[in-house]
């Protein structure tokens, strides 16, 4: 393989595609025949968060630690961390008066105790894959990366009907063969900000329940965990594509 084909190759989608490793039910489980929100091992390292209702009786979540360096009068209504964060967190609080919120350790619940409290369903969507249009298989990169042009195929009519009859291809890289994508209905909840005429304001629709809350926070993890998960797929492809 050239240096050209080699790039070509690697900067292929395909080849991208199935350079992600990463768990594509990240932060998501069925249950009922239905998609719900949940707590995969290690969701919420490093990341701790609080939900809150304040005065106003809307619902908002913010950093654990933010809210335990200056707690506030609102209500807690849960905690979402892993095991370790809250083992430290009722270390540091098992003495009441270090505690502004004398009710924080009574009756709040956490982890998946908090979210199994919750309406957790998702809506979702199958639609055909957008790489193999529903087939579940496509054309083996290795044939046609960087493209074909009339001369492969009028050179060789062995190899455009070996093409176009589909004996050069493999399982679709973006959707395991199935030909389905799932999509989850995130628009289905508001977001915290809207965009009105170019500025970003607070959406009055957010916060009105719980839920719009918990979705926001699982929203904005799961598009990061899948662009991370993309990031290092295409760096590792870059990487192979310069003779790494």
């Amino acid at each position: 393989m050239s240096n050209m084909d080699n790039y070509n190759y690697f900067n292929d989608p395909r080849v991208i595609n199935s350079l992600i490793s990463g768990n594509a039910g990240y932060g998501l489980t069925h249950k009922d025949g239905t998609m719900h929100l949940y707590i995969d091992d290690c969701f919420f390292e490093d990341d701790e968060r609080i939900v809150l209702k304040g005065s106003d009786g809307k619902f908002y979540e913010m950093c654990l630690y933010k809210f335990l360096e200056n707690p506030s009068d609102d209500e807690i209504i849960g905690v979402l961390a892993d095991d370790q964060s809250l083992e430290a967190f009722h270390g540091r609080f098992a003495n009441p008066e270090d505690l502004k919120n004398k009710h924080l350790l009574e009756g709040v619940l956490f982890g998946d105790a908090f979210l199994c409290s919750q309406d957790t369903r998702v809506p979702t969507s199958n639609h055909n894959c957008y790489q193999c249009d529903g087939k579940g298989t496509m054309v083996n990169p290795s044939i046609d990366a960087g493209g074909l042009s009339y001369d492969d195929f009028c050179d060789d009519p062995d190899f455009e009907e070996a093409y176009f009859s589909g004996r050069f291809d493999v399982t679709c890289s973006a959707c395991n063969g199935t030909g389905k994508s799932l999509s989850i209905g995130w628009d289905a909840f508001p977001y915290e900000y809207v965009y009105d005429s170019g500025s970003k304001e607070k959406n009055p629709k957010y916060g009105l329940d719980v839920k719009s809350v918990l979705v926001s926070i699982w929203r904005d993890k799961i598009d990061s965990y899948h662009q991370d998960m993309y990031d290092y797929a295409r760096e590792c492809a870059w990487e192979r594509a310069m003779g790494c």
